[in-house]
Protein backbone atom coordinates (compact mmCIF):
# COMPACT_ATOMS: atom_id res chain seq x y z
CA UNK A 1 0.00 0.00 0.00
CA UNK A 2 1.43 3.25 -1.00
CA UNK A 3 1.45 6.34 0.98
CA UNK A 4 0.26 9.93 0.39
CA UNK A 5 -0.37 13.08 2.87
CA UNK A 6 -3.29 15.32 2.09
CA UNK A 7 -2.94 18.87 3.66
CA UNK A 8 -6.89 20.28 4.29
CA UNK A 9 -8.09 23.49 5.23
CA UNK A 10 -10.49 23.91 8.10
CA UNK A 11 -12.77 27.21 7.87
CA UNK A 12 -15.60 28.69 9.63
CA UNK A 13 -17.91 29.52 6.59
CA UNK A 14 -19.48 27.28 4.37
CA UNK A 15 -18.26 26.25 1.83
CA UNK A 16 -19.57 28.29 -1.55
CA UNK A 17 -19.27 25.43 -4.05
CA UNK A 18 -21.31 22.89 -2.61
CA UNK A 19 -24.16 23.50 -4.05
CA UNK A 20 -22.55 23.83 -7.26
CA UNK A 21 -20.31 20.30 -6.98
CA UNK A 22 -24.00 18.84 -5.95
CA UNK A 23 -25.83 20.42 -8.90
CA UNK A 24 -23.40 19.08 -11.55
CA UNK A 25 -22.71 15.62 -10.38
CA UNK A 26 -18.94 16.71 -9.66
CA UNK A 27 -16.76 15.90 -6.60
CA UNK A 28 -14.76 18.00 -4.42
CA UNK A 29 -12.07 14.98 -4.08
CA UNK A 30 -11.50 11.73 -5.94
CA UNK A 31 -9.85 8.80 -4.05
CA UNK A 32 -8.52 5.51 -5.19
CA UNK A 33 -8.88 2.35 -3.33
CA UNK A 34 -8.81 -1.36 -3.56
CA UNK A 35 -11.85 -3.20 -2.71
CA UNK A 36 -14.21 -0.66 -2.57
CA UNK A 37 -17.41 -2.84 -1.82
CA UNK A 38 -15.68 -4.11 1.35
CA UNK A 39 -15.01 -0.43 2.12
CA UNK A 40 -18.20 0.79 1.55
CA UNK A 41 -19.58 -1.53 3.73
CA UNK A 42 -17.10 -1.16 6.34
CA UNK A 43 -18.30 3.06 6.37
CA UNK A 44 -22.32 1.79 6.29
CA UNK A 45 -21.97 -0.33 9.45
CA UNK A 46 -20.24 2.29 11.34
CA UNK A 47 -22.94 4.75 10.31
CA UNK A 48 -22.08 6.23 7.16
CA UNK A 49 -24.61 7.49 5.02
CA UNK A 50 -23.38 6.92 1.27
CA UNK A 51 -24.98 9.06 -1.07
CA UNK A 52 -24.25 6.33 -3.93
CA UNK A 53 -23.93 3.07 -3.72
CA UNK A 54 -20.94 0.51 -5.01
CA UNK A 55 -21.49 0.98 -8.89
CA UNK A 56 -19.89 0.27 -11.66
CA UNK A 57 -19.19 2.87 -14.15
CA UNK A 58 -18.42 3.51 -18.20
CA UNK A 59 -15.22 4.46 -17.45
CA UNK A 60 -14.11 1.38 -15.81
CA UNK A 61 -14.34 1.94 -12.26
CA UNK A 62 -16.14 0.92 -9.16
CA UNK A 63 -17.12 3.63 -6.79
CA UNK A 64 -19.21 5.07 -4.38
CA UNK A 65 -20.22 8.13 -3.42
CA UNK A 66 -20.20 9.95 0.29
CA UNK A 67 -20.67 13.84 1.72
CA UNK A 68 -18.04 14.32 4.61
CA UNK A 69 -19.60 15.76 8.06
CA UNK A 70 -19.14 19.62 5.83
CA UNK A 71 -21.03 18.35 2.76
CA UNK A 72 -18.53 18.03 0.59
CA UNK A 73 -18.70 14.80 -2.19
CA UNK A 74 -15.81 12.31 -1.82
CA UNK A 75 -15.71 9.71 -4.80
CA UNK A 76 -14.09 6.41 -3.35
CA UNK A 77 -13.13 4.11 -6.63
CA UNK A 78 -11.13 1.05 -7.43
CA UNK A 79 -10.24 0.32 -11.90
CA UNK A 80 -11.99 -2.22 -12.82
Amino acid sequence: MGSQLFHLKLVDEKDPSIPYVDEGEHFHLYLETKGIADFAAHLQANGVELVKDVHETPWNTREIVIHDNQGHTLYLGEPL
